[in-house]
Order: C-alpha cells, then sequence, then structure tokens
C-alpha cells in the first residue's frame, strides 16, 4: 500500500565522488518495505523543481529510512544541500521488489555505481531473517573516487569483490569482464542493478548460459507509479513501466534490442 507522507532528514553526508547517503525518519509506518522497491523524494531547494525524484530504499529500519543517490541535475543539487530537521515529501513503497530467497540459498548480486543501493538493503534485510543465506557480492564502478565505502554485516555471510575500471590512468576491463570466469552454475538466485548498459550486457552474459537473473532498471520518472507512462520498456509482453511494472524484472522478459543504452 503506497503512502504520501513527510519525513525528516537525519543525515545527509557525503560518502562518494557526487554520491550522498541521506537518512530520514519518516515515523512508524504500516507494512513493510522490500528490497528493490523504491521511493519517490520531493526535492526543495533553491532550484525550482516540480517533480520528486525517484531514489532506490538502501537500508530500513523503523523509523529511519536510507537512500542513497548521486548529483546529477538540479534536484538531486537541492537533496544534496538538505540539513538535518529539514522536511520533505515522500511517496512509498513503491513498484516491485526482487524476489524473496529460500533459506540456505547462495545468492549472486552485482551492482554498479549507485546501483549498489537496493543489493545492501536486501543482503541486511535478508541476512537479518535468513541467516543460512550466502551472499557473492560483485560491486563494480568506473574510477576510484567513485567507490562508496558500504556496510556489510560482521562477518560477511560470503564473497565480495570491488572493480574498478580505471586506475591510475589504466583501463582494467569492467566488472563484468573480472566476471567472466566464474562458475554462476553454483547461485541458486541472482539479481543486478546498475546503469542499462551494464544491465543489459551482464543479462546477455547469464542468458548465455541459460541462468535467471532478476534486473533492477534505473529509469527516469515523473509519476512513479504507472500512470503517465514516462518509464515505458519493452518486454515480450508488451510495453511495460519501469516504476509500476519493475523497477525488479526478470531479465528474459526484457527485449533488450528495443532497450536504449546510450
Amino acid at each position: 500500500m503506497k503512502m504520501e507522507i513527510q519525513g525528516f532528514v537525519e543525515d545527509n553526508v557525503p560518502i562518494g565522488k557526487d554520491v550522498f547517503k541521506c537518512t530520514l525518519d519518516i515515523g512508524f509506518i504500516p507494512g513493510d518495505i522490500l528490497p528493490g522497491q523504491f521511493i519517490q523524494i520531493s526535492c526543495p531547494g533553491k532550484n525550482l523543481t516540480f517533480l520528486r525524484r525517484p531514489l532506490s530504499v538502501s537500508g530500513f529500519i523503523p523509523p529511519i529510512l536510507t537512500v542513497l543517490y548521486k548529483v546529477v541535475g538540479y534536484g538531486t543539487q537541492n537533496l544534496s544541500e538538505l540539513k538535518k530537521g529539514q522536511k520533505v515529501d515522500l511517496i512509498l513503497p513503491l513498484g516491485r521488489g526482487f524476489s524473496k530467497p529460500a533459506p540456505h540459498q547462495e545468492v549472486l548480486l552485482f551492482g554498479g555505481g549507485i546501483g549498489i543501493a537496493p543489493l545492501l538493503y536486501y543482503i541486511d534485510y535478508y541476512h537479518t531473517i535468513m541467516p543460512s543465506l550466502t551472499f557473492n557480492l560483485y560491486y563494480g564502478v568506473s574510477r576510484e573516487d567513485e567507490k562508496i565505502e558500504i556496510t556489510l554485516p560482521d562477518p560477511f555471510p560470503g564473497n565480495i569483490v570491488y572493480h574498478i575500471d580505471w586506475r591510475e590512468g589504466q583501463y582494467n576491463g569492467n566488472l563484468l569482464d573480472c566476471f567472466q570466469t566464474v562458475p554462476t552454475e553454483s547461485f541458486d538466485l541472482s539479481i543486478a542493478c546498475g546503469p542499462i548498459s551494464m544491465m543489459k550486457a551482464f543479462s546477455n552474459h547469464m542468458q548465455e548460459r541459460n541462468l535467471p537473473l532478476e534486473v533492477s532498471l534505473e529509469s527516469r520518472m515523473a509519476c512513479g507509479f504507472g500512470v503517465c507512462l514516462g518509464c515505458s520498456i519493452q518486454t515480450f509482453d508488451g510495453s511495460k513501466t519501469v516504476c509500476a511494472d519493475g523497477p525488479v524484472f526478470d531479465s528474459n522478459q526484457i527485449d533488450w534490442t528495443k532497450v536504449w543504452t546510450t
């Protein structure tokens, strides 16, 4: 059940190049927010904005909600200047989240850039209720200063691989390049989030091996709940909206030949 509520900034700090971590006190809401779901947040500030911005949830321990975001325009610039105690308007929870794992499964998580946000929540959420799960986290960024410090369970129940494409002016391949030789058959569930070009390449990689994959897609959004159709994507079941039908999709359902990736 989506709700329109008010939240108050608890903290809002830079954690990487143009990347911020914002914690919000949203009070105690009925129901839950599932990993892979997102919020629409107002962006009050000096820049005039009319639309809320969609942000993946990276953590939720009631009443505190955590989001990560990258400053890319006027709205997120306003967000980056918010101070403790300031009020924002929220619509939540929105969208379809990732599938629930089963106890004792081995889960692959593949994230690029700010796409790490919902994967962090997935780990925290399901590790809490299913400590028997094993996680294999692959996290990549383009450059060293884009890497963010992430908080994970300690000890971490699985493996972590960090990858940086460019180091000291030298290109070292991308996250998928370093993943090519990984024996993916051992994973019971695979989920991914990141730039569309990365999701397309990784989906092709998994399809070639006849392995299932869920992808969380990034998209510009206006309404956030499927009315304006501004975030439509072509699937083999027809046109779908990323905000309402997704943002999580079975990668095999997406017609990647019709997905704009540049």
